[in-house]
């Protein structure tokens, strides 16, 4: 057995293990709650279920479905209210509009002729009147228009037992009437006054503090327009959102401030259309938090931004040659000046043919490839990586396609035969010290729970054993979405990460973009404070974190905006200005720090090339990189020299506290961990900013107590090339440490006079 075997730490995980802590139960999910749907109750529950893939469907409207709804048949239970006169009496007359077709009243005839009139309390718009019946002789149906009969139909015994639909086109009608010569069954009599409307309603059973709603209502090809409702009392309803019936995705809407509210309901209005039906797939409401929960508490950062900053690379940094060949200022060399890290998607097809197979990377070493490739060599890669000054972190990328299931033989022993060889080559212990972290997987999303975790078990067993100083993450996944599994995005951690395999993982790994899908249905990128977007998933993964892996640190290894610069456009919805992509990305790693992340691994080192990303067919990641593509000879792009100003001004500092964190203003202090005297975290600079778009510039003075004096100012600006930062005005200061602080989207950073930091979790 090898001998470093008998090194491998002892690391502790949770008692108390539990899968599903980083979710935030939607008030439709909990006890107590009901469901009522317009028709087909027995599929109502499906909007609750928790699966956007899933719906109810409806009976529809028409031709006669609209008959037994109340709601939509304004002639319902007109008889059985006294609105109903025939030839032969009352008696039985409410079977004509009980809204029933099985149930039958006779007219009879008297003095040779029959005759049923319905007389409305008030004129109705009427679009549809439906008749079922026996007409035993010609027989005229009459509508009551602006005081006129006009005759809609003459029906005979040809019509018996039909369901007739007759189009009134919306008329204010007083009434209607059917006149014979003989006797008169009729089975019902129904009338549509607008739309057919097709509603699912959610009963919380209880006032819940609501500001967040998120639905997937798409209605399918029968509706022409829908509504978000909302109502306390189930009897008066508001219309919170107009709907877009042509919205594909699940969208999420704010209420602000949050209301009281017991019942959230969709409702559809359906076209004209005889059998047109719609669909209702899921209804979810949490309080202004919404389903990303409240924000961890505030704790001092142990890493400095500068530590934190890395970035995505890949072999030959777009070269399509390895890094041997490079000058100064070529591929790793040309983001040290920002980076203490680069991640790489080391495709684990280059080392091996398949599981089961053995990378030999001692050969590698003496230039004679790996077991699949004889030409790479990742020594000389990753030497290059180091020399330049960067951590590496190669992220072991496979995939179902290219390693399907059948092909591990024996999972646990392939994948731990794997992680072995890696980390006896690359490791610090008994290896070249190339490599410090190892992720088993990229977004290994294309295989089940169950098989990846057995995968993950064998392959960081084998890291840790092969080198026990090795830093082991699994593969990139989120928690706040258990719904999420299926392949290619079958991305929930709770059945991938598991407790036994926990003891082998030193830190929890996530993918973390701000996509928001628009009313539309279109999706795009926002700031990194707004609520409605995935950047806040990052509060799951700690919550997730803190009950199952405590103590141990988050890294989230992909981030960023995607934008045009350096001479090259960004055309897909997701694009957002080069402006907004400086700005959200440095107020994005200062969010980061407040929440306790170890480390931020920029996506992407440059933007992809035409034979990758066409300009006539750009999609996401085209335009993510720091710099440019090749085409411009990896250009830098305002966002990597904005990145760099921050990090020259304030990149050995860390976060301490929070000052103040809402709508008006994020405010937060860095500093160093340690002074020199009291041996505790002191502030030496004030960072802050309004949480709004780029596009909005104007300025709030927004008012902070602080025990501390401004010595000097900054605004962090778009930046088109490194270099001193212009200093801005000082803040104003009155009386006992009352500042005034002038913000913008744009951060201001302001060095302060030494403050020592008492009570980090506490805000103010």
């Amino acid at each position: 057995m090898f001998q470093v075997l008998v090194l491998l730490p002892i690391i502790l995980v949770a008692e108390c293990w539990d899968p599903d802590a980083g979710l935030v139960p939607s008030y439709t999910k909990l006890p107590g709650v009901s469901v009522h749907a317009s028709s087909d109750q027995n599929l109502a529950h499906l909007v609750v279920d928790g699966k956007d893939s899933t719906n109810w469907v409806s009976s529809g409207c028409l031709p006669e479905n609209y008959v037994s709804q109340k709601q939509l048949n304004i002639l319902m239970d007109s008889c059985s209210q006294g609105h109903c006169t025939s030839s032969s009496g009352t008696s039985g007359i409410n079977l004509a509009t009980d809204g029933n077709f099985q149930t039958q009243f006779g007219v009879k005839t008297v003095n040779g002729k029959s005759r049923f009139e319905v007389d409305l309390p008030t004129p109705l718009e009427m679009k549809f009147l439906s008749i079922k019946g026996v007409f035993r002789a010609d027989t005229q149906l009459e509508i009551l228009y602006h005081s006129q009969h006009k005759l809609i139909k003459t029906l005979n015994p040809s019509d018996d037992y039909k369901k007739e639909k007759f189009d009134i086109g919306g008329s204010l009608i007083s009434g209607f009437s059917l006149s014979s010569t003989a006797d008169i069954t009729i089975s019902e009599v129904a009338a549509l006054q607008k739309n057919c409307k097709d509603r699912v309603a959610v009963d919380f059973g209880q006032s819940k503090p609501v500001g967040t709603i998120r639905v997937r209502h798409w209605p399918g090809n029968g509706a022409a327009a829908s509504n978000l409702l909302t109502s306390s009392d189930g009897v008066t309803w508001e219309v919170l959102q107009k709907l877009d019936p042509q919205s594909v995705h699940a969208v999420e809407y704010k209420m602000n401030p949050p209301k009281m509210l017991r019942f959230v309901a969709v409702e559809h209005e359906l076209t004209y259309t005889d059998w047109a039906k719609s669909f209702i797939w899921e209804i979810d409401a949490w309080d202004e938090n919404g389903r990303w929960g409240a924000v961890p508490k505030p704790q001092v950062n142990s890493r400095s931004l500068q530590f934190m900053f890395g970035v995505n690379g890949i072999w030959g940094w777009g070269h399509r040659v390895d890094s041997s060949g490079f000058k100064q200022g070529e591929g790793a060399t040309l983001y040290d000046a920002i980076c203490s890290h680069a991640r790489n998607y080391h495709m684990l097809t280059w080392d091996i043919k398949g599981p089961g197979d053995r990378a030999n990377y001692e050969s590698m070493a003496q230039g004679h490839g790996t077991s699949a490739l004889s030409w790479v060599n990742w020594d000389k890669e990753y030497g290059l990586w180091k020399k330049a000054n960067l951590t590496v972190d190669a992220t072991l990328q496979f995939r179902k396609d290219h390693f399907p299931v059948s092909s591990w033989k024996n999972p646990d022993q392939d994948s731990y035969n794997i992680g072995l060889d890696f980390a006896r080559h690359f490791g610090s212990t008994v290896g070249n010290k190339l490599v410090n972290s190892v992720e088993v997987g990229n977004e290994p999303w294309d295989y089940t729970g169950p098989f990846y975790s057995q995968i993950l078990g064998g392959m960081a067993r084998g890291l840790k054993v092969g080198d026990p100083q090795m830093t082991v993450l699994a593969g990139a996944f989120q928690a706040h979405d258990k719904s999420s599994e299926t392949p290619p995005m079958a991305n929930y951690i709770g059945p991938r990460v598991t407790q036994s395999a926990a003891q082998y993982i030193d830190a929890v790994n996530g993918h973390y973009y701000n996509f928001i899908y628009q009313p539309s249905g279109v999706r795009t990128m926002s700031f990194p404070e707004d609520s409605r977007g995935e950047f806040n998933g990052v509060r799951n993964l700690i919550r997730w974190r803190d009950m199952n892996m405590p103590g141990k640190p988050v890294w989230i290894t992909e981030w960023g905006w995607d934008s045009e610069g350096a001479g090259q456009t960004c055309t897909y919805s997701e694009c957002v200005s080069e402006d907004a992509a400086c700005l959200y990305g440095i107020r994005g790693l200062l969010i980061l720090a407040r929440w306790g992340i170890e480390r931020a691994t920029w996506f992407f080192y440059a933007n992809l090339d035409q034979r990758e990303c066409p300009n006539g067919n750009q999609h996401i990641f085209c335009r993510s990189g720091l710099t440019g593509s090749s085409e411009v000879n990896f250009a830098k792009k305002k966002v990597f020299y904005t990145f760099q100003n921050l990090l020259n001004l304030i990149g050995n500092k860390h976060f301490l506290k929070v000052v103040k964190e809402d709508h008006d203003g994020y405010i937060y202090l860095f500093g160093d961990l340690r002074d020199k005297s009291a041996n505790k975290p002191v502030a030496t600079h004030l960072v802050g900013w309004r949480p709004v778009g780029a596009s909005d510039k104007a300025k709030k003075i927004v008012d902070v107590h602080l025990k501390s004096s401004p010595f000097k100012a900054w605004r962090i600006k778009t930046a088109s090339s490194a270099g001193s930062i212009a200093t801005d005005s000082l803040p104003t200061v009155h009386g006992d440490q009352q500042w005034q602080l002038p913000l913008n989207s744009e951060p201001l950073v302001v060095q302060i006079k030494d403050l020592h930091i008492v009570d980090p979790g506490l805000i103010g």
